[in-house]
């Protein structure tokens, strides 16, 4: 049965629940928290010979005969109603066993269905710091890796403007230094010295 089909169920049975309460205050109670009483044994015959329970809603009564409630009503023995209210039958020490191993049932489903509820909350928020932990490293390492190249870029920056200025400061001193004459320069020298001569003389 799909989850929508059992939850259309589940809103039928409260309502014809809703139904029988109106009309047998005395016998039936709407909700579950309430006080309940044990039923008549054969109580849905009864409800059939009025009209009021048909194949269409008969499931409401099971759903009501398996409310904790009343459970813990046959559980604690008594006398039977029938749809008057009155005394009709008790429950047998057979049927209150019953309806404590049920209640015990019940009872264990509910602390099962807890601790399950409970372990999976855990899980969730274990799951969540994980994740968020698993983003805050990933961001610090982005960061870091961030850093890194900036420093690599800057000390590179630096690395080059140096090399540049030891460059030029080399240049420098290599065009401050005198200039050596070579074996052409010298001729050339002393051939211009000699013409300077011959024309003054």
């Amino acid at each position: 049965m799909s989850h929508t089909s059992h939850t259309r169920r589940a809103k039928a049975a409260h309502d014809d629940i809703a139904m029988l309460a109106k009309l047998f205050p005395m016998v039936f109670v709407t909700k579950g928290w309430e006080l309940h009483k044990p039923l008549k044994i054969g109580i849905d015959k009864d409800l059939a010979a009025l009209g009021v329970l048909c194949a269409k809603n008969a499931h409401a009564l099971g759903t009501y005969c398996r409310r904790r409630l009343y459970r813990a009503a046959i559980a604690a023995g008594g006398a039977r109603i029938d749809l008057d209210g009155k005394p009709c039958g008790e429950v047998t020490a057979e049927e209150q066993e019953k309806a404590k191993a049920a209640l015990a049932r019940m009872d264990a489903q509910a602390a099962a269905k807890a601790v399950a509820a409970k372990a999976e909350r855990i899980a969730r928020s274990a799951t969540a710091t994980a994740e968020r932990t698993a983003r805050s490293a990933t961001k610090k390492a982005e960061r870091t890796k961030r850093r890194l190249a900036e420093a690599k870029e800057f000390f590179a920056e630096r690395a080059a403007a140096r090399a540049a200025q030891e460059a030029a400061e080399l240049a420098a001193r290599e065009a401050a230094k005198p200039k050596k004459l070579s074996l052409d320069d010298l001729r050339a020298a002393g051939r211009a010295r000699r013409e300077k001569r011959e024309q003054a003389a």
